[in-house]
């Protein structure tokens, strides 16, 4: 997916040159924009595009008359009036436009008002694309779309139901590019109700339109895959929890964005930050991304002291003449590799000691092991839970603990009631914020209450009783916490999360045993199945499949895509991409919590 999505913006920024030619020209993007060209073409890469130059549009630009500008951005209004706003001032003698996703008719015509009253348009030419993802790694993409969670489950009263249209709509439209980038008609599968079966049916109406344009041409050689929808409802423990994974660590801890982590010098705070880029040309992090942390920090210290000691043996003197002149020739011949695996060991030491740094300052290795004993009630020490809730660790770092201790309970009485009151005032008394709790505890009681009620306000429309199925098999899946949970922290090798666990289901094949085959059948019962090509429902657990792209609504974690990627080690021809309306940290996931909490009434 990656390398599809980098051709494909390669293609866009060449402009009007001819495949072999350079065109020096500029490149205007939106900060979306910037965002999806970031991960995968590096700045060396856009001057052997011919951009000499890249600016946001919105900034204040200079005249450049002798220079043609490619423009990447979305179709939204206000960027319409900036580009005309351009060409009104004649800054540059060519003008290609393309757009991240399709423009609206209504759009285009407000692009050709402001554009009429310009003497000469034929240097314009305006183009469509269906690039509106950001593809992360080969097979992970998101989608940008920041607080979905938060959007998705907010009341009528912030979110109306025309906003909320328009929101699945952008989901819909998102998918729809990697798929048409893939060139892949899948047979769709989504979670029954709420807005992950929204999303598949809009999906598959999409898809039937790019087949009749001819703008979709799967190869009939491969099989189709199949798309997995799923609500960030099913397994909510695995966005609370603290994970003891490289990858995973360095986005939750260090604030990883777009494959990038900047660091501070804790000696010299005044000092500029240093950016370190993880990429697949980086056999470390290629090697170990998805390894445990203790792991990696041994293997950087192991490679640190291999490159010591091939340095040493390159620079080793001999009173032998041709051995000289050999260790001086391998020297020279080996110098650009050593100093780009020096970059390497170094970039990945400072990343080590800057995880170990945090972990110890907030004791984290006490915190993964404490959730991961709650699971055992035999080897759980409540005095270690009070301890780390009363002293110990960030605010947000209780606060996760505590709503871990919540889904680990698998059963609610009037004794856990009073145990989680209990701590809720404790922690609340620290001056720590708990309406995430607060929406939490509404979601766990959510089949209790009268469905017709669930959205303050709100009138039974259609999307209204859809959306409202969101959540309503949440009681039936807060039970399963505590077994999602435990699968979090056992080893990789050991344990699938829930997500792993129903796509290894559905890529079984059909002619397996008769008791996998039968559980299958059963599990794929509860799921919305259809054949967009045909628009008839159908009988997943039929099928055999060797790839999947996963998608999940509400948002993803690295967590997940992490325990995907260990499963497919070990299957034979199996094969899944997976995506997520956003990609968020725990932190970023309790502030929609939060916001929740504080707008649920």
């Amino acid at each position: 997916l990656q390398d599809k999505e980098a051709r494909a913006i390669s293609a866009v920024l060449r402009g009007g040159a001819r495949d072999g030619e350079i065109e020096w020209k500029v490149l205007i993007y939106d900060v979306p924009s910037r965002d999806i060209i970031a991960p995968i073409l590096k700045v060396g890469a856009l001057r052997g595009l011919g951009i000499t130059l890249h600016m946001l549009l919105a900034t204040e630009r200079q005249q450049i008359p002798d220079a043609p500008a490619v423009y990447f951005i979305q179709p939204t209004e206000e960027n319409l009036r900036l580009v005309a706003n351009d060409c009104k001032q004649d800054l540059y003698s060519q003008y290609y436009i393309n757009f991240s996703y399709p423009i609206t008719r209504p759009l285009l015509e407000i692009l050709a008002q402001e554009l009429v009253a310009i003497p000469n348009v034929s240097n314009i030419k305006i183009m469509d694309q269906f690039l509106n993802f950001v593809a992360l790694e080969p097979d992970f993409f998101t989608l940008q779309l920041q607080n979905s969670y938060q959007t998705l489950h907010s009341p009528q009263s912030v979110v109306s139901d025309q906003q909320m249209e328009a929101y699945i709509s952008t989901i819909v439209s998102g998918l729809s590019s990697v798929l048409l980038q893939l060139q892949v008609l899948p047979l769709v599968v989504s979670v029954q109700g709420g807005a992950a079966q929204m999303v598949a049916e809009q999906v598959g109406t999409r898809l039937l339109d790019f087949l009749r344009e001819r703008q979709l041409e799967p190869s009939a050689s491969q099989s189709r895959p199949v798309l997995l929808l799923c609500d960030r409802n099913n397994d909510i423990p695995v966005c609370l929890a603290h994970s003891w994974n490289y990858r995973s660590m360095l986005h939750d801890i260090l604030g990883m964005r777009l494959n990038k982590v900047e660091l501070k010098d804790p000696d010299n705070p005044s000092a500029p930050s240093k950016i370190y880029e993880l990429d697949k040309e980086d056999d470390f992090w290629r090697g170990n991304a998805g390894e445990q942390y203790h792991v990696v920090a041994d293997r950087a210290s192991e490679e640190l002291d291999k490159f010591k000691a091939n340095k040493e043996q390159l620079g080793a003197t001999s009173d032998d003449l041709e051995t000289a002149m050999s260790n001086v020739s391998n020297m020279m011949s080996s110098a650009g590799a050593m100093k780009m695996k020096k970059r390497q060991v170094d970039m990945h030491t400072n990343l080590a000691f800057a995880l170990l740094n945090q972990v110890k300052e907030r004791q984290l290795d006490a915190y993964h092991h404490t959730e991961v004993a709650m699971m055992n009630k035999d080897t759980f020490e409540k005095s270690k839970f009070e301890e780390l809730l009363s002293k110990v660790g960030t605010d947000l770092d209780k606060l996760r603990l505590f709503l871990v201790y919540y889904f680990a309970t698998e059963e609610v009485g009037p004794d856990e009631e009073k145990e989680f009151s209990k701590w809720e005032r404790k922690l609340a008394h620290q001056g720590i914020d708990m309406s995430p709790f607060a929406f939490l505890k509404s979601l766990r009681s959510f089949t209790k209450t009268s469905i017709g009620n669930s959205r303050a306000g709100a009138g039974e429309t259609a999307l209204s009783k859809t959306l409202m199925g969101f959540g309503a098999t949440l009681t039936d899946n807060l039970k399963k916490a505590r077994t999602q949970l435990e699968a979090s922290f056992k080893s990789k090798e050991e344990v699938l999360l829930p997500l792993t666990r129903m796509v290894d289901a559905i890529l079984q094949d059909p002619s397996s045993s008769s008791t996998s085959k039968e559980a299958r059948k059963k599990m794929t019962e509860t799921l919305y199945c259809h054949d967009p090509k045909t628009g008839t429902k159908i009988d997943v657990s039929q099928f055999k499949f060797t790839h999947a792209i996963v998608f999940m609504v509400g948002g993803g974690n690295y967590m997940e895509y992490q325990n995907l990627k260990d499963w497919e080690k070990v299957q034979k021809g199996k094969h899944v991409v997976y995506g997520s309306t956003e990609l968020f940290c725990a932190e970023e996931f309790v502030q929609q919590l939060k916001f929740l909490g504080d707008n649920s009434g």
